[in-house]
């Protein structure tokens, strides 16, 4: 789970998830009030997996599968995927570039 900078406290699951799927880059720490960031680590690592998550459209194309298998596919990698971003998050006190 994520830990805040200015306080060091362990943020819980459902506060991350509440607070991790906003467009705004800033994030409001639960705990302090404080300011915190997504990590350019954080940005870099799901955003190489994120990827891999249009992949199963090619399944059916390569093998003999049917699409429902895609679909079986996404709802076992998509909710995986979000759980691990919240679990795995890091924050900083100032924005860094992406880039």
């Amino acid at each position: 789970m994520p830990t805040c900078q200015r306080c060091f406290e362990t943020w819980t699951f459902k506060d991350t998830m509440k607070r991790a799927f906003v467009l705004d880059t800033r994030l409001t720490c639960p705990y302090c009030d404080g300011t915190q960031f997504i990590s350019k680590e954080t940005h870099r690592r799901f955003g190489v997996a994120g990827s891999f998550v249009p992949i199963p459209m090619l399944l059916p194309l390569l093998f003999n599968i049917s699409f429902w298998w895609v679909f079986v596919i996404w709802a076992l990698l998509i909710p995986s995927y979000f759980i691990a971003y919240c679990s795995l998050m890091t924050f900083s006190n100032e924005e860094q570039n992406i880039i």
